[in-house]
């Protein structure tokens, strides 16, 4: 089998040394190999814990990530704690609250885009 370019690029992640299922996944074990997909998530997908909460962690190397919800985002900033309520590590992430109760937070260095889902 012959490897891609994503293959021999660290920024993409394995998931290898995953010690369990809740491990985060590189985009890699996701089927992404190239650093031009675009990136589009649902937010109605997101598992969150019971605060609410959801981290996303860029082991990427991608810029940007689209948010599709039919939920207003009723506020944004820079996380002014240093975990969520279940022990993450959320020290200088950024986060959007939407109207559904779900705060997401992710890596500062990921721009997330929210999109209006179509109906």
């Amino acid at each position: 089998m012959s490897k891609t370019a994503a293959d021999k690029d660290p920024a993409f992640g394995t998931g290898e040394g995953r010690t369990s299922p809740e491990a985060p996944l590189g985009l890699r074990d996701l089927g992404f190999h190239s650093k031009e997909h675009r990136i589009v998530l649902a937010l109605q997908d997101f598992v969150a814990n019971s605060s609410g909460e959801v981290v996303v962690f860029n082991d990427s190397a991608v810029a940007t990530m689209t948010l599709t919800t039919d939920s207003k985002v009723l506020n944004k900033g820079t996380a002014k704690k240093s975990q969520t309520t279940d022990g993450q590590a959320i020290s200088d992430f950024k986060y959007l609250t939407f109207d559904n109760g779900l705060t997401v937070y992710f890596a500062p260095e990921l721009e997330i885009l929210v999109e209006r889902q179509s109906s």
